[in-house]
């Protein structure tokens, strides 16, 4: 994964931002629809937003999970470099 990248996908090895220790594997991308008024169109349309993502992360011999929300977790090769750097990319991201 790119340290540029603001996008997530399962899969991705992240931190959270408060807790750089502990590295977390997204699970889930999770979003809901909801029908929008579009400028300029009478009919209201579909639309996908992103409302969290379910990341999980071994605690002892137990896998636990829980939902972030996407600016609270950085990649985890930039959680490894340190907190300085991870103000840097939540910055530019």
């Amino acid at each position: 994964m790119s340290p540029r990248k603001k996008y997530f996908v399962e899969g991705d090895e992240v931190a959270h931002k408060d807790n750089l220790k502990l590295k977390l594997i997204v699970e889930r991308i999770i979003k809901y629809t909801k029908k929008v008024t579009v400028y300029g169109q009478k009919e209201k349309v579909e639309k996908s937003f992103l409302s969290g993502i379910r990341c999980g992360w071994w605690d002892k011999k137990v896998w636990l999970m829980k939902d972030f929300h996407s600016n609270h977790l950085v990649p985890w090769e930039i959680a490894v470099q340190g907190k300085e750097k991870v103000n840097e990319w939540l910055e530019q991201n």
